[in-house]
């Protein structure tokens, strides 16, 4: 089956700061085939949001790691939080802690003088009953990683990955091209026109910031994702 997910945004408010030639930005807009100077200056000022839009979301997203990463990673994990593992440890601690009373009743003494107002004491009851609830919830967090464990090595990681920001930033281009240009998204068969004239758009835009941008696949998929809105939803 393929991956649950193969990207995450973890979150953030700042727009990242693009650094774009004017004139290159500007050619992008002249592909709108815009008459009007202030209709184009509008033009112009909405691709530069979503330009800026673009760049925020790379730096934001986390793209998942080979499925070989994901388990070797779970696999650490469940080493790390094993119950048998934790409660030893924590035994091993009381058990040392017993002994230095018996073994070296003054240094046990300054020890507790270290931890006035009997917090040694204190703090040994509690890690006694920290052994106790640590069983179940270790023991929990184990199936839940033995469950994704089994999940993870079940996933297809081949093809072609889903470019959730690269199908936003098309999808914002959608709404200035058919906005400004009055034309759909359609590929073009007639003698003497470009053949994709939407996906050129978006394919040139998103070069102003990412020279290798490929921008022709997502626009196909928002324009055949629009193709199945009903008419007043386009």
């Amino acid at each position: 089956m393929p991956r649950r997910l193969d990207s995450v945004n973890p979150g953030g408010h700042y727009a990242e700061a693009i650094d774009i030639v004017e004139s290159e930005l500007q050619a992008v807009v002249a592909m709108l085939g815009i008459a009007d100077a202030q209709r184009s200056q509008a033009a112009r000022d909405q691709i530069y949001v979503r330009l800026e839009d673009l760049k925020t979301a790379r730096s934001q997203t986390a793209k998942a790691k080979p499925i070989r990463k994901d388990l070797q990673d779970l696999e650490q994990l469940a080493k790390a939080t094993d119950p048998e593992w934790m409660t030893e440890r924590l035994s091993l601690a009381l058990d040392a802690l017993e002994q230095l009373r018996g073994a070296n009743p003054v240094l046990h003494q300054r020890l507790k003088w270290a931890a006035p107002q009997n917090r040694l004491r204190d703090q040994m009851t509690t890690l006694r009953e920290a052994e106790e609830a640590i069983i179940p919830i270790c023991r929990e967090l184990s199936t839940k990683i033995s469950a994704l464990t089994d999940e993870v090595g079940t996933e297809d990681g081949r093809g072609r990955r889903a470019d959730h920001a690269a199908l936003e930033f098309a999808s914002g281009l959608y709404y200035i091209w058919v906005e400004f240009t009055d034309r759909g998204t359609s590929r073009q068969n007639a003698p003497g026109r470009l053949k994709d004239p939407f996906g050129d758009f978006v394919d040139a835009a998103g070069k102003l910031i990412e020279p290798d941008f490929k921008g022709h696949h997502p626009a196909r998929q928002i324009h055949e994702a629009h193709k199945q809105l009903p008419s007043g939803e386009k």
